[in-house]
């Protein structure tokens, strides 16, 4: 508002207007955000970027026809082409919200990873080990299940159960913490991811609670250290990044990427604005589904998105909120979108149709 300054002595009375503080504030956080978004490391941007350009080419054919064909059915497992479409299916997602809150939840957690491991050893990881594994249990959850109960085939197509998998190594980590879920109960770290398991299977429809379920005890087998004997060999690693090949050179002098040794990757990022420490935790909390489901990224209480984003729903489509991954004391991820409606599926590299709910 326009305020009035006394007459000076060498003229008329002038006027100034104040900017408003709502403007620096924007300004501020637009700067911070800014910051955040170059701290992105080069693992994290190249995985975000494949599963994005995954679902660009998704829509020259049609999202439904491309999800189909490159899902996995656990019960294929036993063909190598069950394995490649098990490396293949979490890249791909069923629909618009299936990938946008998959990516942002991946921003934030495969960032976190990325910067304790390294930029090779986190790719291996979300790439090739935990998919994998997490197949792997499924196919078991699946047989022994399917032998009590009639359960109709599964057709995956996501990588939701990678990132229940990265939730439950980060509240592993979490040790005694406390997380916030919905702002409402406090609960310790090592029951979250639990209690977001049933949150997104029962808030969600077209969810696969046994695949998510799956990528959870890939995330236990990972925290326990039971997955060391399957990590990027340390050896290897050394050769790769002591190399002097100019292009690669070109890679790993790069400030986005980060070396496998801690002492060097963390500091990298140790003063960005909003990022969290991976060794103290002491970031402000962050809230579970926050109230009036606002923005897609969590931020700490100056309004700064920060590592753990929304994990996600893929069911806003129909008006469900999206989920947040909380940062030292408080909670969540999230899940996915709408099915296909379960029709028939020819699984490459089977000799016939298999009637299978495509799920997320």
């Amino acid at each position: 508002m326009p305020i009035q300054l006394p007459p000076d002595s060498t003229g008329p009375s002038s006027t100034a207007n104040l900017a408003t503080p709502s403007i620096g504030r924007s300004a501020f956080n637009l700067s911070r955000l800014t910051a955040w978004t170059h701290s992105i490391p080069l693992a994290t941007r190249v995985y975000v970027g494949t599963i994005t350009f995954a679902y660009v080419c998704s829509l020259v054919e049609g999202v439904a026809l491309a999800a189909t064909r490159t899902c996995y059915n656990p019960r294929t497992l036993v063909s190598l082409t069950g394995w490649l479409f098990a490396l293949l299916a979490p890249i791909m997602h069923g629909g618009f919200w299936h990938w946008l809150f998959n990516a942002l939840a991946a921003l934030s957690l495969v960032s976190y990873q990325e910067k304790r491991l390294g930029s090779v050893a986190v790719m291996h990881l979300v790439v090739v080990v935990l998919p994998l594994v997490a197949a792997v249990v499924h196919g078991v959850v699946t047989f022994v299940v399917g032998l009590m109960f009639a359960l109709s085939p599964e057709c995956i197509v996501g990588c939701s159960g990678v990132l229940f998998a990265l939730v439950v190594v980060y509240c592993h980590e979490l040790k005694e913490a406390k997380l916030n879920v919905f702002g409402v109960v406090e609960v310790p770290a090592g029951v979250y991811p639990w209690i977001l398991l049933v949150l997104v299977s029962v808030l969600v429809s077209g969810v696969t609670f046994w695949g998510h379920l799956a990528g959870m005890c890939a995330g236990y087998l990972y925290a326990f250290g039971l997955l060391n004997w399957a990590q990027f060999p340390s050896s290897l690693m050394d050769r790769l990044e002591t190399s002097t090949s100019p292009r690669l050179r070109k890679v790993l002098d790069s400030d986005l990427y980060v070396p496998h040794e801690p002492s060097t990757a963390l500091p990298r990022y140790a003063s960005v604005p909003g990022a969290s420490s991976p060794s103290g935790f002491d970031a402000p909390g962050r809230v579970l589904g926050g109230g009036g489901g606002g923005g897609l990224l969590l931020s700490d209480d100056e309004g700064v998105p920060s590592p753990g984003a929304t994990l996600h729903d893929a069911g806003a489509a129909a008006g469900t909120a999206p989920f947040r991954l909380p940062s030292p004391r408080t909670g969540g991820v999230s899940s996915d979108s709408d099915s296909d409606g379960g029709s028939p599926l020819q699984l490459p590299g089977e000799g016939e149709k298999v009637e299978a709910r495509l799920l997320i």
